[in-house]
This record gives structure tokens, C-alpha cells and sequence, in this order.
């Protein structure tokens, strides 16, 4: 499997997971000009994506999802509580739902129950060769049942969204602000992610991916001083650049 990080961040997220010849594109909370430059730098276009999946409604995860649609054949996956909250209709939807699978070619997609304040989101796993490989950003918590679920997988990409006193001591954001972030229905921080990781990893994990960080409230060096000692290789997205993780 290749990552391909297209955005990832407050303001953007968008995701291509290559699995052999099958090419899933995970949100899209950039234009549809950017994704098509960014897929350029990569020698791929829109026509090699074979699906779409969004995770929730929410504008930096479906920014280009409008302009995108009007002239497309692509199957969008989306649950129908975030298809009921965007605000455009489009023909080629699919309605998913949490633990209900998705084939494409050799990949099978669970979608998962998280907690965000969004209508109805859900992360990601991605079964291919006998691995597991999960997609888990903007969520406040992780229930217990799906802890059990991510349990010594292959691979993970998480959000580790802010550095808990940055964001406490930020003069620029509200109280409000800070505790829609800090809730249970906000955002992981990377004390959270760290000690959920620690949690997951087993003998057959090898990589994680720290996503959607934010830009205000964080920075790659507490990511990754935060996780020194988790001993798997380590990745840390970013915000506008074309990150390229490969996993064997």
C-alpha cells in the first residue's frame, strides 16, 4: 500500500490510499484545481481514482466535493447523515453505513462510528493482502468497542490534532472554541493519540501517520517528541505538501 497525503490539516484534508491497482480517495477539503496539481506531482489524475470516501461534512474535508460532482462518474461514499447535511444533491452517492462493508476489486472498506460534532462520521479500515490498514481523524474520544476494533493493526493514520496547553493558552481562540477542540465530540490531542497508539500497537503494526495537525495549536516536533518512544515508523503529515508514505 502507498499513501499518498495530498493535505492534511485545520484547514484541509485529503487522502489517496494505492492499493495495488485500486486508487480510494479519502475526502476531498481542497479545490478540485489543487487536487488535480496534486495528483499531477504524483503522475496520476482524476480518471485513476477508482472511489470516494468522505468522512463527515464538515468543509475542510469537502471543499472540492461540489465541483468535483458536476461533471464526474466517481461513486462518492458518504453516510446519509453526512449526505443530508451538505448542502447540493448529486447522483453518483452511495449511502454506507458504520460496519457495513464496501468491496472494490481486492480492497473491502469497514467504515467506523467516531465522535465528532458532525451529523453522522466515521472513520475507516481498509482491508487488502491480509492487512488492515486504518484511517481515524476527527474524533474527541475512541469508545472501547472500537479501541477492541483497532487493536494491532497493520497501519494507522490519526489525527493528533493540537498540543493540550498551546491550545489552553492560545489568546487567538475563544473559550468556546477551546472546548468544542477539548471535547469528547472535538479533536485528539497528541497526549490522547499517543497513549490510544500505545494502546493499539502489537506485533503486527509497523506504521502510523500523524494527521490533521493543527496549525495554531501544534507543531511536527511535539508530534513526534511526544511519540519518541513508540517504536514503529513514524510519519507526521503535512499541511499543503504531497507526502508519500510506502508500507510493505
Amino acid at each position: 500500500m502507498t499513501l499518498y497525503s495530498l493535505a492534511s490539516s485545520s484547514s484541509g484534508n485529503c487522502y489517496l490510499y494505492e492499493f495495488g491497482d485500486t486508487l480510494i480517495l479519502v475526502d476531498m477539503g481542497i479545490s478540485k484545481k489543487s487536487l488535480v496539481t496534486k495528483l499531477e506531482e504524483i503522475n496520476l489524475s482524476i480518471d485513476d481514482i477508482d472511489q470516494i470516501f468522505i468522512t463527515h461534512e464538515h468543509t475542510d474535508h469537502i471543499k472540492g466535493l461540489k465541483t468535483f460532482v458536476k461533471n464526474s462518474t466517481h461513486i462518492v461514499n458518504l453516510t446519509s447523515g453526512t449526505y443530508e447535511n451538505i448542502s447540493y444533491d448529486f447522483e453518483n452517492k452511495n449511502i454506507i453505513e458504520a460496519k457495513n462493508k464496501i468491496h472494490i476489486k481486492d480492497v473491502i472498506v469497514e467504515p467506523v462510528s467516531i465522535s465528532h460534532d458532525a451529523a453522522e462520521p466515521v472513520g475507516f479500515i481498509f482491508h487488502y493482502n491480509d492487512k488492515e490498514f486504518a484511517h481515524i481523524t476527527d474524533t474527541g474520544y475512541i469508545s472501547l468497542p472500537l479501541q477492541k476494533r483497532l487493536d494491532n493493526l497493520f497501519f494507522y493514520l490519526i489525527e493528533s490534532n493540537y498540543e493540550n496547553e498551546a491550545l489552553l493558552t492560545n489568546p487567538n481562540y475563544p473559550f468556546n472554541v477551546k472546548k468544542r477542540i477539548n471535547s469528547d465530540m472535538g479533536h485528539l490531542s497528541n497526549d490522547q493519540t499517543n497513549q490510544y497508539i500505545r494502546h493499539f500497537v502489537g506485533e503486527c503494526t509497523e506504521h502510523v501517520c500523524f494527521a490533521h495537525i493543527s496549525e495554531k495549536n501544534n507543531d511536527k516536533d511535539l508530534v513526534f517528541l511526544t511519540n519518541k518512544d513508540i517504536d514503529i515508523n513514524k510519519y507526521v503529515l503535512k499541511k499543503d505538501e504531497v507526502v508519500k508514505v510506502i508500507c510493505k
